[in-house]
């Protein structure tokens, strides 16, 4: 399940709101001593887009994704950042 907003800025800018929920089973061997796995992915990302020139772009994302899974092992946290400029020929 996602939900996405858009909102335009300017002419030349722009900003993304994106909220995910994801949930994963994993049971292919699935067996007493090796149970199945459960995973839930949430993930909260905003983006800037900008256009800088007639063909030079450029978006920042800052993204938090949180994993659980039932395997504690794989049950983390992080924070992302991405940077993009794209000039086009």
């Amino acid at each position: 399940i996602s939900l996405s907003a858009n909102r335009k800025l300017s002419s030349r800018s722009s900003w993304k709101l994106l909220v995910s929920y994801r949930e994963a089973i994993f049971d292919k061997n699935y067996t007493p001593t090796n149970p199945r796995q459960d995973d839930i992915y949430k993930t909260v990302s905003a983006t800037y887009n900008r256009s800088l020139a007639s063909s030079l772009s450029a978006y920042f994302t800052l993204q938090y994704l949180e994993r659980e899974s039932s395997q504690v092992a794989l049950t983390y946290e992080e924070i992302r950042a991405y940077i993009n400029i794209t000039k086009d020929f």
